[in-house]
């Protein structure tokens, strides 16, 4: 009971996959009279597993549909006995594994203290609605997200997921759930996609809890509550989370996030990791690139030398989010922020597993970006060389995981340009700044021409090519300074591309004067 309500909480059950936890959230909570297991399976390991749970306990109540097959899973007529006037009523999904301390009492007293909303929704974690809220409030960094019911990052993108779910475990590990939280927000007629809601028995006894069964989601959410002329809306300070939608559960079934949950709802909460500094909100993409950085600090020479092993940790970093498709087979690793490597995998790879031939000591990029190549970079030559120092400039600063990355990497960040270290030598130059031919080829003649060791990235591009005012560009600089090599230099061009298409390519030019082998 609660405020002399009774509680009666509804899941219709898919799959016992996942109910294994929220049936354990729920049976804690005293509050809740009575937990209802709507059967929406035909699978018989699924009805002996609800049959079980009901034997265990007397508030559950395992009800089984009229009309339930392999091709028609009735969801809609469970709201038929779900009108009684006392009682307040919590549909959860079966995929819901973390309900937030203190859900149930700060759950239903908003809703008590606020009859005048038809349905209320708490803050859902996996939810493309409140991922923008969550976004907007600071919470979390995801740019390139919509609140659409099908939007292609919040809803089909399992790695975006995955990142989400990381970056809230490590909320709950550190205690600060609150930081996901947004208050109360009052919805327009917008359909949501219904993980969790609530509603009075009073309410839905008017219609009797008849609910057509197509489209029941718009019906409930848009075209009843505008017939009473009643809002919805999310209390935003009632956190649950969501598993997986159907395009995300293979992926993120196949990672350790469903045992974390298990091990949660265990009240086994891990300890929180160290923090990776002051990031932008919760920022989701960065944590893969700090995994990718530990393995390279990890890894034996054996592997740093095995292209493909350099490539997978270039894969687990995430490639920058681009519409346009560069990176073949490699597209299913792009992040959906703007934080990422722009690099076919196998390139870098192979690139840096020719610069491990050599000793560097010293090191300057031009054109930093985001800075995850930059990282990428610094770790796998530090790992290598005993001293080392990475120096990366750019005229604008988007290097946002700078701070953190700045505490375990031997790197600095420079606002500014070439020119700046023109008097300055360096065992590696990697170039790539502004593309034009001029800009590029000026970076060259202030630290390129000097360094021992100098690489040009989009030697092979053909949006660089295509793109008039660029004059040629970097592949035009590339077949002049290869035109004017002698021996005993060395170059070395790195085009690999799933589709052998001409995208991005690396260009390594090696001087006499580079010394191999490492120290």
């Amino acid at each position: 009971m609660f405020k002399d309500y009774r509680i009666v909480c509804v899941t219709p059950v898919f799959s016992r996959r996942y109910l294994k936890l929220l049936s354990r959230y729920i049976l804690l909570s005293s509050v809740v009279d009575e937990y209802r297991l709507w059967l929406n399976t035909t699978r018989l390991d699924d009805i002996k597993y609800c049959d079980e749970l009901q034997r265990q306990s007397d508030r559950f109540v395992v009800e089984r549909s009229s009309r339930v097959d392999d091709n028609d899973l009735a969801t809609s007529t469970l709201y038929r006995n779900c009108v009684d006037d006392k009682t307040i009523y919590i549909r959860f999904e079966d995929d819901i594994v973390f309900l937030e301390p203190e859900f149930f009492s700060k759950f239903l007293q908003f809703r008590v203290d606020n009859p005048s909303y038809f349905l209320v929704f708490p803050n859902i974690v996996n939810n493309q609605f409140c991922l923008q809220l969550q976004t907007q409030q600071g919470t979390v960094a995801a740019e390139q997200s919509h609140p659409w019911s099908l939007d292609k990052a919040a809803w089909r993108h399992p790695r975006f997921a995955e990142q989400l779910h990381h970056a809230f475990l490590q909320s709950v590990a550190s205690g600060s759930c609150a930081e996901w939280h947004f208050g109360p927000r009052t919805l327009a007629a917008q359909r949501r996609v219904f993980q969790c809601m609530t509603w009075f028995g009073r309410d839905f006894a008017m219609f009797a809890g008849n609910v057509p069964e197509q489209n029941e989601d718009e019906w409930l959410s848009v075209v009843k509550p505008s017939e009473l002329m009643r809002a919805n809306c999310i209390y935003g300070d009632a956190v649950v989370c969501h598993f997986a939608y159907p395009f995300q559960e293979a992926h993120l079934e196949s990672t350790d996030l469903l045992s974390r949950y298990v091990s949660i709802a265990e009240g086994n909460v891990p300890q929180n990791a160290e923090s990776l500094g002051p990031l932008s909100g919760i920022d989701l993409w960065a944590p893969r690139l700090f995994d990718a950085i530990g393995n390279i600090g990890n890894a034996s020479v054996l592997e740093l030398t095995d292209p493909d092993y350099v490539a997978a940790q270039i894969r687990l970093a995430g490639l920058v989010g681009d519409s346009r498709f560069l990176y073949g087979v490699d597209n299913q690793c792009m992040n959906t922020g703007g934080a990422g490597l722009w690099q076919i995998p196998m390139q870098l790879a192979r690139c840096l597993v020719q610069m491990s031939n050599y000793s560097i000591s010293t090191a300057i990029e031009i054109g930093t970006w985001t800075g995850w190549t930059a990282a990428l970079i610094a770790a796998y030559l530090a790992r290598l060389n005993g001293e080392f120092h990475f120096t990366t400039v750019d005229i604008k600063n988007h290097f946002d995981c700078y701070p953190a990355i700045q505490r375990i990497l031997p790197i600095d960040f420079h606002l500014g340009t070439s020119a700046d270290f023109r008097e300055s030598k360096y065992d590696l130059a990697f170039i790539d700044g502004d593309h034009t031919y001029d800009s590029c080829r000026a970076d060259y003649q202030n630290v390129g021409r000097g360094a021992s060791i100098c690489i040009f990235h989009d030697i092979n591009d053909e949006f660089v090519l295509r793109h008039k005012p660029n004059q040629g560009g970097v592949p035009r600089l590339w077949q002049e300074i290869k035109s004017q090599t002698r021996k005993p230099d060395e170059m070395y061009e790195f085009l690999d591309h799933s589709q052998d298409r001409q995208i991005m390519g690396i260009g390594m030019l090696v001087r006499n004067s580079a010394m191999r082998g490492r120290p």
